[in-house]
C-alpha cells in the first residue's frame, strides 16, 4: 500500500501500520512507535492518537468508521499544509523570541537602574566621609570598603568602590575649590 497524506477532522486513533510524522509529532508519541526510516516514517506498535487538524502520512488500511474523520490530501495540499504549519511554527517561535528579548531587555534595564542607584548611594557615602579621618582611608588614599559599608548598611566590593572613586575623579564631583578658597583668604580690602 502506498503512503497517503491525511488531515484529521477529529481525534483519530491508529492501531497499526506505518505513519509519517513531523519531529514534533514524533516527540509526543515516540514511546508508542517502533523503527523508522530516514523520511520520518515510523512503525505503529501501540495505539496512537492524532488531534483534529494534524496532518500525517499513513500506509495502512483505514477502517470505514474512521474514513469520515480523515481528509485525504493531495501531495500539493500536503506540501501547502506542511509549509503553512512551518510558517505558523516559525511565527510562533519568532513571537516567543521577541517576547523573551523584550523581557531580557527590561530585566537588563532594571538591573542597570539598580546598579546605577547603588553606585549613586556609594558615591554619596564616599563624598560624605570625613576626609580628615585617616582611619576611613587606605594608605593609597582610597576610602576603605568597610567604612563605606558601615555607612551604607550593606556590603560592597572593592570594584564597586573603585568604580565610584573613578566616577568622582572623572566627573569632578566633590572636588574642592582650593584656588577660590585661597584667593578669598588673601584678598585685601583696599578701602579706597
Amino acid at each position: 500500500m502506498a503512503m497517503k497524506t491525511y488531515i484529521a477532522n477529529s481525534v483519530v486513533r491508529l492501531h497499526g501500520g506505518k505513519v509519517k510524522l513531523t519531529k514534533k509529532q514524533h516527540a509526543r508519541r515516540q514511546h508508542l512507535l517502533g523503527k523508522y526510516n530516514s523520511k520520518g516514517v515510523y512503525e505503529v506498535t501501540s495505539k496512537i492518537e492524532l488531534k483534529a487538524g494534524e496532518a500525517f502520512g499513513y500506509d495502512g488500511e483505514i477502517p470505514k468508521s474512521m474514513a469520515e474523520d480523515l481528509e485525504e490530501l493531495t501531495s500539493r495540499q500536503a506540501a501547502e499544509k506542511e509549509k503553512s504549519d512551518k510558517e505558523a511554527a516559525d511565527k510562533k517561535a519568532a513571537a516567543e523570541k521577541d517576547e523573551a528579548d523584550k523581557k531580557a531587555a527590561a530585566e537588563k534595564a532594571e538591573k542597570e537602574k539598580l546598579e546605577t542607584e547603588r553606585q549613586k548611594k556609594i558615591i554619596d557615602v564616599i563624598l560624605g566621609l570625613d576626609q580628615d579621618n585617616d582611619d576611613l582611608y587606605t594608605e593609597e588614599g582610597l576610602p576603605r570598603v568597610d567604612a563605606i559599608e558601615s555607612v551604607l548598611g550593606e556590603g560592597i566590593t572593592e570594584e564597586e568602590r573603585d568604580a565610584a572613586v573613578d566616577f568622582i575623579k572623572s566627573d569632578g564631583v566633590g572636588e574642592s575649590t582650593d584656588e577660590t578658597e585661597s584667593n578669598s583668604g588673601t584678598e585685601e580690602d583696599t578701602g579706597d
